[in-house]
């Protein structure tokens, strides 16, 4: 489960906890009304140490501001809040491990409810405030974070393939191969040189003359990377040589089996 996930349920847990207590007390207690009183008890609940690395991670992209309110602490609040809301794992019982993420990683890409680039397509075109992943951003943006697997620019002009997250069992080794393809990808639509003069983070997704549109490009580049993905993970699940190890790597097969179905 991600740590937003489980600073969220935490949060939940606690205030369920306050809830609970509040109508022991004959509804006594005092209800959190401002934004700037949300952020604060967040803190309280989390710790400062938490909400600040959020923060400075970026969890609260595209959704700092707040509208109807000027105050910072509201701001940040609704943000975090939100964030954590966007980026809460999918599971049937709670117990279920998250599903394996790619690219935008923070990603899950299983959630219909907000499938991956169709919701920053839908937010673009339509020109309406649809919630996004704060990761997911980037693939509209072509401004990263870098806290899990993905291609970005280096800083140095060239494209690199920014490792975060390791998957164990031999599956991270399938998802340099699946960033590699993107990178492929990228490099043959842009050109070599795709990150000059670009700070390190930066995506290109702009549309080149005659490339097509960006839209249809990310398609077939996830199309690509998820066939050499799923590939790459059958051939682990093969060579494990135990059950712990089918275990782990069988239902990043899987995942991979149903993105290639989504997006081929």
């Amino acid at each position: 489960m991600c740590e937003a996930s489980r600073l969220y349920l935490k949060i939940q847990e606690e205030e369920n906890k306050k809830s609970i207590s509040g109508k022991h007390r004959g509804n006594t207690s005092r209800h959190i009304n401002s934004p700037a009183e949300h952020f604060l008890s967040l803190q309280r609940t989390i710790g400062n140490r938490a909400v600040q690395r959020l923060i400075d991670s970026g969890a609260m992209h595209a959704n700092l501001m707040v509208s109807g309110t000027k105050d910072i602490h509201g701001q940040k609040a609704a943000g975090v809040r939100h964030a954590l809301e966007q980026q809460m794992d999918k599971s049937e019982d709670g117990m279920t491990p998250s599903p394996p993420c790619e690219c935008a990683c923070r990603r899950n890409m299983d959630d219909e409810r907000m499938p991956p680039h169709e919701t920053g397509n839908k937010a673009r075109k339509e020109g309406v405030a649809v919630p996004e992943r704060p990761a997911e951003a980037g693939w509209w943006s072509g401004n990263w974070y870098t806290t899990d697997n993905t291609i970005i620019c280096d800083g140095s002009g060239s494209l690199k393939i920014h490792e975060a997250t390791s998957y164990g069992h031999g599956v991270q080794e399938c998802t340099r191969k699946h960033e590699g393809q993107h990178r492929t990808d990228w490099y043959a639509r842009y050109g070599a040189n795709i990150c000059k003069g670009r700070k390190e983070g930066d995506l290109p997704h702009y549309d080149p003359p005659g490339k097509g549109k960006y839209e249809d490009f990310l398609k077939k580049s996830e199309c690509a990377a998820w066939k050499v993905g799923e590939k790459c993970r059958k051939e682990k699940l093969k060579s494990c040589a135990n059950q712990a190890c089918k275990n782990y790597v069988q239902p990043h097969v899987t995942f991979a089996e149903q993105m290639v179905k989504k997006y081929c």
